[in-house]
């Protein structure tokens, strides 16, 4: 009898929670609670958008929030609580009305160890437990045994684990988002990696594969995959035109297409101008003349878009010097020398497989060609979604839609990233993928938009990484020193994976004596 009073003078002191307790605690939104109680957990990703330093795939915004790999979300402080941590009910509340302190895990700080090559964990003298640890998780003892014999797979001596040779396969159609990025300095393998996922769509499925090239790297690929390079250049009156103003039925989700056309052209504005010489009053005039130039196209869609020249002519006839402003700027861009966009579309192709060569479009243009490129390439993936073809499209030099590229410093591209991210989340519900691809992810990561692309990103192949970008992709994905170092003077072609909530490294090294290779390979001196 006496050893039932200890539980009973416990049970007569456990905390009392009134209907007014409760019902403060279930007010409480997880980002007051972040930032009351837990504020080194938070980090911001852009705009209203948190993630968690501990869980970096949960994300917060618009007062909800959502564990994506997990697939659970919620509202609330308590909901996160009792569904992420794992508190109870009763010290879920406590803890949000400040009655139960959180106990952070002290951690004593270690030394930094010296960078040692990769290597494998030595093998243990059998592979027993591996083995009956693949069987139980339903794995056929013929496939076990086959690649420990061919040396595919064995036991490490240390902790029994599991050690493969084997291939990381990571389908992007079936993520919660299949865009990505692709990153790392020049000649890390940037391009060979894309060059690789580009090969295995084109001989393995049907859907389209789109790129926009500014460098001339994927012409020869593309040709011998069977597929169509078309060259766009400012001096060639004569060559492949494509028009800046070409709108589909269908556009902007088709409620509104006038709306997001409207954002374009100011983002090539922008990219004219320079995004710190816009006054906020020159997009009520675009929105004016947009839809002066576009009210007859957009009753039947037939006959022929508007062009730049249309837009041009437009804002010379109104009386608002602002207007005329606006029209002298893009004066050069219509009626000039550099016209090449303000044409009707003169290419029709029905290649699934297309690649985009705007390297003679120069410095002065580069730019503006990736936002026409992007906005073409958004019109032809409507057309797709209608016959339920998928598309994958990749842009190299993608950080020039948050950056500007004219040297002019760190300015940021607010219209440009803005239309890019757009389309970055339309073209998930369109069946299509966007893959960017860049070495400047410092350059990117100073727009609050790019931060947020990055962060939401279920797919990253991070190569060999500058001593900032490393910094920086590390503090944005959450990422450990030790798995940062894979990234560290990494040969070309090693690096990290990110899939969903994994972060894992990987070694991709394509055979030289290939006709492969040879097609995919930058490098001098390696034809």
């Amino acid at each position: 009898m006496l050893a039932l009073f200890p539980y009973l003078k416990e049970a007569s002191i456990t905390p009392y929670l009134s209907k007014d307790q409760i019902a403060a605690a279930r007010e409480m939104d997880l980002l007051t609670y972040l930032r009351r109680f837990e504020p080194e957990e938070l980090v911001h990703i852009g705009g209203d958008t948190y993630a968690t330093r501990t869980h970096d795939s949960l994300k917060i915004s618009n007062g909800k929030w959502c564990w994506w790999s997990r697939n659970i979300g919620g509202t609330t402080a308590l909901d996160y609580l009792t569904r992420v941590e794992g508190l109870s009910f009763l010290d879920a509340v406590q803890r949000i009305l400040g009655e139960l302190p959180r106990v952070p895990t002290k951690s004593e700080p270690t030394a930094l160890l010296p960078k040692t090559e990769f290597a494998l964990p030595p093998k243990h003298a059998d592979n027993r437990r591996v083995f009956a640890y693949l069987r139980s998780r339903g794995i056929d003892a013929e496939i076990i045994n086959h690649c420990i014999k061919h040396g595919q797979l064995y036991e490490d001596a240390a902790h029994h684990n599991a050690v493969s040779h084997n291939l990381i396969v990571c389908n992007r159609g079936n993520l919660l988002n299949g865009n990505g990025f692709i990153t790392g300095v020049s000649g890390s393998g940037k391009s060979m990696a894309a060059k690789q996922e580009v090969s295995a769509l084109a001989l393995s499925t049907d859907h389209d594969i789109i790129i926009v090239d500014p460098e001339r790297e994927y012409g020869e690929l593309v040709k011998a995959l069977g597929g169509e390079v078309i060259t766009i250049s400012a001096s060639d009156p004569n060559g492949c035109h494509i028009n800046a103003l070409d709108l589909s039925e269908g556009y902007g989700d088709g409620r509104e297409p006038l709306v997001m056309k409207s954002e374009f052209i100011m983002s090539l504005y922008e990219q004219l101008m320079g995004s710190d010489k816009i006054e906020p009053q020159e997009k009520s005039i675009i929105d004016r003349s947009v839809g002066n130039i576009y009210r007859e196209y957009l009753k039947s869609y037939q006959g022929q878009p508007p062009t730049l020249k249309d837009l041009y002519d437009d804002l010379m006839k109104q009386v608002n010097p602002e207007a005329h402003r606006i029209a002298l700027a893009l004066e050069l861009f219509t009626v000039g020398s550099l016209n090449v966009f303000s044409h009707q579309t003169n290419i029709n192709t029905k290649s699934r497989i297309l690649c985009f060569d705007i390297q003679d479009l120069g410095e002065n243009l580069k730019s503006v060609g990736l936002l026409v490129m992007l906005d073409a390439i958004y019109n032809r993936v409507i057309q797709n979604r209608k016959t339920g073809k998928y598309t994958h499209v990749y842009i190299d030099e993608i950080y020039l839609f948050f950056a500007n590229g004219n040297g002019s410093g760190h300015g940021i591209n607010n219209y440009s990233s803005e239309f890019l991210y757009k389309c970055w989340k339309r073209f998930r519900k369109y069946g299509a993928t966007l893959t960017g691809i860049t070495q400047n992810v410092e350059e990117c990561l100073l727009s609050n938009t790019a931060r947020m692309m990055f962060a939401n990103s279920e797919f990253l192949l991070m190569l060999n990484q500058a001593t900032t970008d490393r910094e920086q992709l590390a503090r944005l994905l959450g990422a450990s020193d030790t798995q940062m170092s894979y990234v560290d003077n990494a040969p070309a072609g090693h690096g990290l994976i990110k899939v969903g909530g994994a972060i894992v490294p990987f070694t991709n090294e394509l055979p030289k004596n290939t006709e492969l290779y040879r097609l995919m390979s930058t490098r001098p001196g390696e034809d």
